[in-house]
């Protein structure tokens, strides 16, 4: 599909220029802290969490294989716990509207 198909079906194509204009200017929340805790804090918890499960059932559980999977087994709920719990702070956080939101209406 070529970029003049693409143009053709879109009801912006008369103003293109200006709605990327308008979308630069959209002032809100840099999305890199958004990004770092929805991406790279889960991972960083599993991590940790993992690291943690093993040192803990290194005493009691004797085979590896063993210990990884009650690790992973161990370490999930608390990452889903954490996820759940920064998407209800960012919501509880973020103002209700969305920054790329135009006042203006475009019929």
């Amino acid at each position: 599909m070529t970029d003049a198909e693409n143009c053709s079906r879109c009801i912006w194509s008369h103003d293109c220029k200006g709605v990327y204009e308008t979308l630069g200017r959209a002032e809100g929340s840099s999305v890199v802290t958004k990004a770092l805790a929805a991406f790279l804090l889960p991972i960083l918890v599993f991590i940790i969490c993992l690291v943690l499960m093993d040192k803990v059932l290194s005493g009691i559980v004797a085979q590896a294989s063993v210990r990884i999977m009650l690790g992973v087994l161990g370490s999930l709920p608390v990452v889903f716990a954490t996820v759940f719990g920064v998407a209800a702070l960012t919501r509880r956080l973020g103002s209700g509207k969305h920054a790329c939101q135009s006042k203006e209406t475009h019929d």
